[in-house]
């Protein structure tokens, strides 16, 4: 007989404990966890997203953050924002625009306050408790709440400060997990500022005379076609005075276009301090040796007066051209018109003035006319002219 077979016991079974699944409980958790986080990164998201579309949104700088501060208020439930730049001298700071309009606008050196602690270290600054802070959150003399907190970001250009961004949260703190998000959008609000102010600077040079810094020809034609629409409203006068430097061509023959250039200048800055300080009135290189000043809200009589007040400030200024040659004394001729109702033509406006100032060249050089009622009429003969 053969040997009986050995029967070979089943695989011992394997405990449960080997092959337990995670339980239901541990899975919701890590699934809350999860999308949490995601829900926080989408958060972020729709704010970058948002941000840059404000940004790219428009050149003005005023409208961007007319825009931008409703909406981060709203979704990061901010109390107050401010965006700061950096001033020529390169270690100060001055106010862009705020959020609280009575924040004060004098500019700050790095390291005053929080903006410019985040300015002088070049890094982000957390203040969670602002009562713990020994200095001002966003302007000098400030008023703010113990239950403030504030995060300063500097904005950067090519690794150099040129500005700060200050948000303020009252209530709900913010901690180092904020950061990230406040770097990003500092980054977009940095790329905005330069966008804006390099618009600004190019809008400005357009407008403006590169020799004299005055307003150019554009930006007078500009304006006066919009003064002169305006007196049609209001029916209120509007004043125009035309000068003209006499013999300057023969500055130019005589001592060079150098020399013509430096009397350009000079003049220029003499006949702007004579003028009413009216943010409103327009004074502007008209061409060549030619000046023109708008004077609004303003008659024939008081336009005559001003006028004469630059004829006498020229005649008794204190040029170089003076001083480097003897018997040089340069004057100039001036021609004034004033704008009636009902005549809205600015080539006649600007004609009449013109015809004026001629006049007053035809008649001896270094004196006003004026015209009035379609009739050329000057001003008393200047001493010495």
């Amino acid at each position: 007989m053969g040997r009986p077979c050995k029967v070979r016991p089943p695989d011992k079974p394997v405990r449960d404990t080997e092959t337990r699944m995670p339980k239901n409980d541990d899975i919701d958790k890590e699934f809350r966890v999860l999308n949490k986080l995601l829900e926080h990164k989408t958060g972020e998201l729709h704010v970058i997203y948002n941000v840059s579309a404000i940004i790219g949104s428009t050149l003005n700088k005023d409208e961007v953050f007319g825009k931008l501060w409703p909406f981060l208020k709203k979704t990061l439930g901010l109390s107050s924002m401010s965006v700061y730049s950096t001033v020529d001298s390169g270690d100060c700071l001055s106010l862009v625009c705020s959020s609280r309009p009575k924040q004060d606008k004098t500019a700050f050196h790095f390291g005053e306050g929080a903006p410019g602690l985040a300015a002088m270290n070049a890094k982000p600054l957390l203040i969670e408790d602002a009562s713990a802070f020994d200095g001002f959150l966003q302007f000098p003399g400030e008023t703010r709440s113990a239950r403030s907190s504030l995060i300063a970001v500097p904005l950067k250009s090519n690794e150099k400060v040129i500005g700060v961004l200050a948000i303020e949260r009252k209530g709900r703190k913010f901690k180092n997990d904020d950061m990230d998000l406040a770097a990003m959008i500092a980054m977009l609000v940095s790329i905005g500022l330069q966008k804006c102010m390099f618009f600004e600077k190019t809008e400005y040079l357009s407008l403006r005379d590169s020799l004299t810094g005055l307003f150019n020809r554009r930006a007078f034609m500009e304006r006066l076609d919009e003064e002169i629409k305006r007196v049609g409203r209001s029916k209120r006068p509007l004043s125009l005075i035309m000068m003209d430097i006499d013999r300057f061509k023969r500055v130019n023959d005589t001592y060079g276009h150098k020399e013509g250039d430096t009397l350009l200048s000079e003049m220029a800055a003499t006949i702007a301090a004579q003028g009413r300080g009216s943010p409103v009135d327009i004074l502007a290189r008209y061409g060549g040796e030619e000046f023109t000043l708008l004077l609004t809200e303003t008659g024939l009589e008081q336009a005559v007066a001003v006028a004469e007040r630059v004829r006498n400030a020229v005649y008794d200024g204190q040029f170089g051209i003076t001083i480097r040659h003897e018997g040089e004394r340069p004057t100039i001729s001036l021609g004034v018109a004033t704008l009636c109702v009902g005549k809205s033509c600015e080539s006649d406006f600007i004609n009449d003035a013109d015809i004026a100032m001629y006049h007053s060249k035809n008649s001896g050089r270094n004196r006003t006319s004026y015209m009035k009622d379609g009739r050329l009429h000057m001003a008393a003969a200047p001493a010495g002219g």
